[in-house]
């Protein structure tokens, strides 16, 4: 059964929503969710969401194509207008893996980090970002802004 919602309109020009499309990992749902975001939102759509190039995730988090929200957004009356990846791969897996290497194995998400993991993840973000510039990525987190079509 799919909740019940509904946006209130606002006399806006553009829509900014924070990664939250990937967390709605019922289709139907995400669908009737996308429909009245285009419904309220003025000029532009700006979305920030998981991409990959297939559906791909779990029960919590589903990374989509841009294709599958060019889609739902065009049949909405928006077009893709850009495609930006904000690529933060390296930096990513870096400092996961000084997470996962310098904390205990029973660590629950939110506990805090130890200071030795913090202190490395800290110097090394001095120079992932260089790295992350320079091996670039199609997926993972991606802006997309969708421009009424007039």
């Amino acid at each position: 059964m799919v909740p019940s919602y509904r946006l209130v309109t606002i006399n806006l020009i553009s829509s900014l929503l924070p990664p939250v499309l990937q967390h709605n990992t019922d289709d139907a749902m995400l669908r009737e969710l996308i429909a009245e975001i285009c419904r309220v939102s003025g000029d532009r759509v700006y979305i920030f969401e998981r991409i990959e190039s297939s559906i791909k995730g779990d029960a919590l988090c589903l990374g989509r194509p841009v294709d599958y929200y060019t889609s739902i957004f065009k049949a909405h009356g928006f077009e893709l207008q850009e495609t930006q990846f904000i690529n933060i791969r390296v930096s990513y897996y870096i400092c996961g893996a000084i997470r996962k290497l310098l904390n205990p194995k029973d660590r629950k998400e939110g506990e805090p980090l130890n200071g030795i993991s913090i202190f490395l993840q800290n110097a090394f973000l001095l120079v992932t970002p260089l790295l992350d510039r320079i091996f670039t990525s199609g997926k993972d987190v991606g802006k997309l802004v969708f421009k009424k079509i007039k």
